[in-house]
């Protein structure tokens, strides 16, 4: 993961973990011993006093929910943030292997069809078989037979326009090769 990807994420967990002790400090002191109903106060009083006593208690008490809305949240925003630095690291490990793989495959190739397949990549990913035979080394029928090898393998594919032929890379080896 880049660097600019870490601290945006490490700004947004400590954001989310400081809101989410804000929150619980909210909620603890909300719901404290020191403002519940002394019951001392309500001993003398007859049941109606007790009851309008006892409503106008909780109408002064915020509801639970305000607080557990935003530390659910905040908790998901801190485990969101957890999984994709998790799937980020993962998914860049695998992205690296794949290319050093394709890279690796790249030197099985005969230097010719190897020379087809860098040409195919710095001509973005497609070129007529005429410019083909045009590098060194290469004749008409040694570039046939090459792209045609390359075409059983899978790693080009052949377009016919007109009387010419269009050699395309695969776009996976090409999406690999390019960088």
């Amino acid at each position: 993961m880049n660097a600019g990807k870490r601290v945006i994420l490490g700004i947004l967990f400590m954001t989310s973990f400081f809101s989410l002790l804000l929150v619980v400090n909210l909620l603890v002191s909300e719901y404290s011993d020191n403002q519940r109903l002394d019951l001392v106060e309500l001993e003398g009083l007859e049941s109606v006093e007790i009851i309008n006593t006892l409503a106008s208690h909780r109408a002064s008490r915020t509801s639970i929910y305000i607080y557990i809305i935003p530390l659910v949240g905040f908790s998901g925003l801190i485990a969101g943030a957890l999984v994709y630095y998790l799937l980020d690291e993962k998914k860049q490990r695998v992205v690296d292997l794949a290319r050093a793989s394709t890279k690796s495959l790249l030197k099985l190739l005969e230097p010719g069809e190897r020379k087809i397949v860098e040409k195919l990549v710095s001509e973005g990913g497609k070129v007529s078989q005429s410019e083909i035979t045009y590098l060194k080394g290469f004749t008409k029928v040694k570039a046939h037979r090459l792209v045609k090898k390359l075409a059983e393998r899978g790693v080009v594919s052949k377009e016919v326009l007109g009387k010419k032929r269009l050699i395309k890379l695969d776009k996976s080896i090409f999406e690999f090769l390019k960088e």
